[in-house]
């Protein structure tokens, strides 16, 4: 008869197959792209994507366009692209991050994604918008004037 786990222990082992399982997860994602392009869930007898999705991994219909979609988003930010190919990144991430997402950018996009958490890079996305906002055409000295803290606000009396 074996010594049966602690609370302690058994928690732990949770953790560590839910942390593996979630990996897993993210690499069975980064698969889908290319599992499309050659049509292979249908060569295995399945109906569609997303039917291959569910029963092998346990994937919604909304979680395999959110992957379709985002390698689509990401054909001009090869970086990007391989992060979410590999599952090095979770889709969540990058697609937090799709949006603002330029060639000139994508370094640093990254980086940002490696290491920041989710709340972390929406941030850093709704500063980034903020900032190309303010630096568009639109954004003109007619069109907005800077109250006292240094912050745009629309000019009322422009005519």
């Amino acid at each position: 008869m074996t010594n049966p786990m602690t609370d302690q222990q058994l928690y732990e082992k949770a953790k560590f197959y839910g942390k593996n399982a979630l990996l897993w997860r993210r690499k069975f994602m980064g698969l889908l792209p290319e599992i499309y392009k050659r049509r292979l869930f249908e060569r295995k007898g399945f109906s569609s994507i997303f039917e291959f999705s569910f029963k092998l991994a346990g994937l919604s219909e909304k979680q395999v366009r959110q992957v379709l979609c985002l390698e689509e988003r990401f054909e001009k930010t090869p970086l990007l692209h391989h992060l979410l190919v590999t599952g090095e990144v979770s889709v969540n991430k990058l697609e937090r991050v799709a949006s603002i997402a330029t060639p000139e950018n994508e370094r640093e996009l990254v980086e940002a994604v490696k290491i920041l958490p989710k709340s972390a890079i929406e941030t850093l996305v709704r500063q980034a918008r903020s900032e190309a906002e303010c630096l568009s055409p639109a954004f003109s000295s007619t069109s907005a004037i800077q109250n006292q803290n240094g912050l745009f606000e629309p000019n009322r009396h422009a005519a």
